[in-house]
């Protein structure tokens, strides 16, 4: 890894371009795909993470399609990959922009329908280009914004993410919080749903829920007793992360309800 690293370091520029342009770096040979985000190049199997999205986990509405999709765009081909500020995450994974026959592969996986937009910072310098290809797949209803699309949303969207309240993260756990609103005129019944971050490794499952028309519903990461407005999720930690994220709603079926996207700025 670390010999791989330095070679692809040497040949990239430090910070990508606004504008994505297939870049001149080494050609690595794809020799897995792991998921929809993540596969493995070369002779010394180095695990490459694509930056700036996320596709839907293997046992979530699309994940096998996700992955389905990846292997399209690059099973068995030659890539060209850049980094941005960061080189690898905390799982030692390389993280790329990923490039194939001239097609930038974040934005074509984003475009397609096949991942959502979501930023990692500080690796955010080609956010912008991927949070368009996202509205634009959105609007289309493409892959997973066809397939997994709940009849509830619209209804209920997230308003605000309250994800860095003053003071230390692991005291403010309470006034770490998330906003749901009932848009419609009728009452929801939210049993079942999940709320999620990015990472899908924080997830909050609504028990015996109903939110009132034209309502709003807070949880707060904390652990303190619920109120009819005001939930606690009892997260055991922060959930929301304070330089940028994605939120997701699924009803009980796993289907998309909502997502919202915030960075610091």
């Amino acid at each position: 890894m670390r010999a791989f690293l330095g070679l692809l370091l040497l040949l990239t520029a430090c910070t990508p371009v606004a504008t994505p342009a297939v870049p001149d770096t080494p050609e690595f040979r794809v020799v897995r795909i792991v998921d929809g985000d993540t596969f493995i190049v070369g002779a010394e199997a180095t695990t490459v993470r694509l930056i700036g999205v996320n596709a839907p986990e293997h046992d979530e509405c699309y994940g096998p399609e996700a992955t389905a999709g990846l292997a399209d765009l690059i099973g068995g081909s030659t890539v060209r990959l850049t980094t941005d500020v960061e080189q690898t995450d905390r799982y030692g994974r390389l993280l790329a922009y990923v490039y194939v026959d001239g097609v930038f592969v974040n934005e074509a996986l984003v475009e397609q329908g096949d991942a959502i937009a979501r930023p990692y910072p500080p690796n955010v310098a080609l956010q912008p280009v991927l949070e368009t290809a996202m509205e634009q797949a959105r609007r289309e209803h493409r892959g997973l914004w066809d397939v997994c699309a709940s009849a509830a949303a619209g209804s209920v969207e997230i308003v605000e993410i309250e994800a860095d309240p003053p003071g230390p993260d692991e005291q403010r756990l309470d006034e770490e919080t998330i906003t749901l609103a009932n848009r419609s005129d009728r009452p929801i019944d939210l049993t079942g749903w999940t709320v999620r971050d990015g990472s899908s490794v924080h997830r909050f499952v609504f028990d015996s829920t109903v939110l009132a028309p034209k309502a709003t519903l807070r949880i707060r990461s904390g652990c303190g007793p619920d109120r009819p407005e005001d939930l606690a999720w009892c997260a055991g930690g922060p959930v929301w992360d304070n330089q940028g994220d994605i939120a997701i709603i699924l009803d009980a079926a796993g289907h998309i309800v909502d997502v919202f996207t915030y960075t610091s700025e």
